[in-house]
C-alpha cells in the first residue's frame, strides 16, 4: 500500500499540466485574463468591444478566440511572446492594432516558437503607423526561431506606408522564420510586400 501511495504521488508530480478553456465576458479586463492563462489554455472572448492599452506578454502556449457566433473587437498594443511559449493562435476576432507589430519579439531573447497563427480574423493594421503582423528580434541569442507564421481565412488591411507586411526583419534581426503560409486570405494596402527587411 505504501508503494502504491508513493507511486501515485510521483505520477501526479510528473503529469503534464492540463489545458483549460477560460471565458471572458464583455467589459472584463482582457489583458489580465490573457496574463492569467496557463500552458496550452484557450481564452474564449465574449462578444463586445475591448481595449488593451499596454503590451501583453504571452508566457505560455495560448489560443485567443471569439466565442461561437460572435466576433469580438479588440483594439490593442503589441503581444510579446515569452520564452516559454511555442504557440500563439488568434481565431475569429476583429483586431485593430495601435502600434507597430501585432506580435513582436524585439529585444526578446531565446524565442523558439513553433507557430504564430491568425485564423478567421479581420485585422486592421492601424493606417499611418506603418504596421505589420509579426516583427523579429534584434537580440543575438542561440535560438530566436519561428517555425511557421500562418494567416488563414483572414482579411488584413489598412497598413499604410512605408510598411505593411506579414513579417519584418530589421537589418540586425537574428530571428529565423522557417515557413510563412498565406491561405484563403485578402491583403489590401500592401505597401511593400509580404516580408520586409529594413
Amino acid at each position: 500500500m505504501k508503494k502504491l501511495w508513493l507511486y501515485c504521488i510521483c505520477l501526479l508530480l510528473t503529469a503534464p499540466t492540463l489545458a483549460a478553456v477560460k471565458q471572458v465576458q464583455g467589459g472584463a479586463d482582457l489583458r489580465r485574463a490573457i496574463r492569467s492563462l496557463g500552458g496550452n489554455d484557450t481564452l474564449v472572448v465574449a462578444a463586445g468591444n475591448y481595449t488593451i492599452d499596454e503590451i501583453v506578454t504571452v508566457g505560455n502556449n495560448t489560443v485567443i478566440m471569439g466565442e461561437e457566433g460572435a466576433r469580438p473587437s479588440i483594439e490593442l498594443e503589441t503581444f510579446r511572446i515569452g520564452t516559454e511559449a511555442s504557440r500563439l493562435v488568434f481565431r475569429n476576432l476583429d483586431l485593430k492594432l495601435r502600434s507597430r507589430f501585432l506580435v513582436g519579439m524585439l529585444s526578446q531573447a531565446d524565442v523558439d516558437i513553433d507557430l504564430i497563427a491568425f485564423e478567421s480574423c479581420s485585422i486592421d493594421l492601424g493606417g499611418e503607423t506603418g504596421a505589420g503582423l509579426v516583427g523579429g528580434s534584434s537580440t543575438v541569442k542561440e535560438k530566436n526561431r519561428i517555425g511557421m507564421i500562418r494567416v488563414d481565412d483572414c482579411m488584413v488591411f489598412n497598413g499604410g506606408f512605408p510598411l505593411h507586411f506579414v513579417y519584418t526583419a530589421g537589418s540586425s534581426s537574428q530571428t529565423r522564420v522557417e515557413q510563412i503560409v498565406l491561405r484563403n486570405s485578402t491583403f489590401s494596402d500592401m505597401a511593400r510586400g509580404v516580408v520586409v527587411s529594413s
